[in-house]
């Protein structure tokens, strides 16, 4: 395959990745020009789902009979996820975070959400914000739930509470799975919309990087929902159960892309250290290693019944994403630590550091692994 060689702010000319078999090359050098952009400013922050959704990016693995891609295979979703953060993680971030909703979807027993929300979320119209991190939280004992109910009559629950991190909250634009103390204090996870009145999005978090993923927080404040239409499951724990397999291995998907552009840069770089090179070399038989196992366990449903091993797999990606980024910035040199000297290598570095943080983190992992 031939690659676009791109001129560098300071004269080094750095190879594209080979053309993406899952998103289009135009597309492809959208994210690249557009990458610092995406990590610094949400101004681009519109066109990002639009974009992605032109791609057909979110329907791949959904059966065709759901509105999904015809003959896609879950694997498809993964790696369409780690090619685009091959290019910029804020995109990536959102790709992950509308295809988890839409597994979401496809794991309720509510068809109602289904019905309401899976084409508009497969097409783009609509955001979906995963919402899950504090029902993970909770699950391992380390928060309580933030957002309560009391039922208000016969059919219908009222919710009070707040969720301080929601990416891809698209403003006027979005679904959000919340999980919910019911009134018999037990953990559900709701779905709640843009339209539902008596909430507010608070604006885009000033985050280090990643600002155009639309990462904001919510404020609910006398809701009303009707519980037979609007819970993704009565029994959070139960539903993470289910949907946690594919959820990691989507989240793990950005790790991979992101790790596998950072030894490109290595590779592909006009000198490249000899040591740093075979070092690169090796990372690069590991992840081959760990993306082979992260699709042989959801295949199999492996992690179903041991999502321990799910969790190291997780870990071991973080950890190789830390060491991938600390490559390419080596190999550099002194001048990557130079305001605007290397652009690209700083934000890749600092999307790294974001990588053991997503929830489930990685400090989170590691306590569950030692109880």
């Amino acid at each position: 395959m031939t690659t676009t060689p791109l001129p560098s702010v300071t004269g080094i000319t750095t190879a594209l990745p080979p053309t993406p078999s899952r998103v289009g090359h135009e597309f492809a050098e959208w994210l690249e020009n557009r990458a610092l952009e995406l990590d610094a400013h949400s101004n681009l922050a519109s066109e990002l789902l639009p974009r992605l959704a032109a791609e057909q990016v979110f329907g791949l693995g959904v059966p065709e009979a759901s509105g999904g891609v015809a003959h896609s295979q879950f694997e498809d979703a993964v790696d369409a996820i780690a090619e685009v953060a091959q290019y910029s993680l804020t995109a990536a971030f959102v790709l992950w975070s509308q295809r988890s909703f839409i597994e979401y979807l496809l794991h309720t027993s509510c068809t109602a959400l289904r019905e309401r929300y899976l084409p508009s979320l497969l097409s783009g119209q609509i955001a979906g914000s995963t919402g899950l991190s504090n029902a993970l939280k909770y699950l391992s004992g380390m928060e309580t739930l933030h957002v309560r109910s009391t039922a208000q009559d016969e059919h219908t629950w009222r919710l009070q509470g707040s969720l301080p991190w929601l990416t891809n909250l698209r403003p006027q634009n979005y679904v959000v799975a919340v999980p919910i103390a019911t009134p018999d204090q037990q953990a559900a996870i709701a779905v709640i919309a843009a339209s539902d009145r008596r909430q507010t999005r608070s604006p885009d978090i000033a985050l280090v990087a990643l600002q155009a993923s639309n990462t904001a927080a919510l404020t609910i404040d006398g809701l009303v929902i009707d519980p037979r239409t609007q819970l993704l499951d009565h029994d959070a724990a139960a539903f993470i159960a289910r949907v946690r397999p594919k959820f990691l291995a989507l989240q793990c998907s950005m790790s991979l892309g992101l790790i596998q552009r950072c030894l490109h840069q290595v590779r592909h770089h006009p000198a490249p250290a000899p040591v740093l090179l075979r070092a690169a070399q090796a990372a690069q038989e590991r992840l081959n290693t760990l993306r082979q196992a992260l699709l042989d366990g959801v295949a199999s449903e492996h992690f179903l019944s041991h999502p321990k091993a799910l969790f190291t797999l997780r870990i071991a990606l973080a950890e190789l994403v830390g060491e991938a980024s600390a490559l390419e910035s080596a190999n550099e040199g002194g001048v990557s630590f130079i305001a605007g000297a290397r652009p690209q290598t700083q934000r890749r570095l600092r999307e790294a550091q974001f990588i053991p943080i997503v929830t489930p983190t990685v400090a989170q992992l590691k306590a569950v692994l030692a109880s």
